[in-house]
């Protein structure tokens, strides 16, 4: 996946930055649904999944969310990203924000909102009611991470500008009928 686009450090950026990230990585996962393995498994996308079946499908404050990386597939995910930014390489720690911020930042982004920010964003009048694709469900299902950065050029100095590329591996926390295409 690719965001290109301001990242600000956790503490400086809102819900509304936060759902920015949401939306620009929105098409890419739902066109992700339309590829091998996953365009044979539409069951999992249903409102009532039947019981006992997989579902990547959840529903927060009456906005439905789809996440490939969920409980309901048994998936966690491997992240590596490299972040491409308007700062010398090897500056993790600056006055433009450390790069631990920017990574929460980005990862709450990546996942489904809370039921507090649905509420929050809904009261502000950016969700609706369609299916919004995200990669997590959960930010706590990232059990590797590896992050590189390095200089983009071309942008001012101090810019928020951020191209981040990341490559996503799937794990399985179970191993189901279901999600073994998946895994594999």
């Amino acid at each position: 996946m690719i965001f290109d686009g301001d990242l600000r450090p956790r503490r400086r950026s809102d819900i509304e930055d936060i759902h920015n990230i949401r939306l620009a990585i929105h098409p890419q996962m739902q066109n992700l649904w339309q590829h091998e393995p996953l365009v044979h498994s539409t069951k999992w996308l249903e409102a009532e999944p039947v019981k006992g079946d997989l579902t990547a499908r959840d529903e927060v404050d009456g906005q439905p969310f789809i996440s490939i990386v969920s409980k309901g597939l048994f998936t966690q995910a491997e992240l590596d990203v490299l972040l491409l930014r308007a700062q010398p390489p090897g500056q993790l720690v600056t006055n433009q924000g450390d790069i631990d911020n920017r990574m929460k930042t980005l990862f709450d982004g990546l996942r489904i909102p809370t039921k507090a920010e649905a509420k929050e964003l809904r009261g502000r009048g950016l969700l609706a009611t369609d299916m919004v694709y995200c990669l997590m469900q959960d930010d706590a299902l990232v059990s590797k991470l590896t992050v590189t950065t390095d200089r983009l050029l071309g942008e001012p100095l101090g810019s928020n500008r951020t191209l981040a590329i990341i490559n996503v591996k799937l794990r399985p926390t179970r191993v189901a009928m279901g999600n073994i295409g998946l895994v594999a």
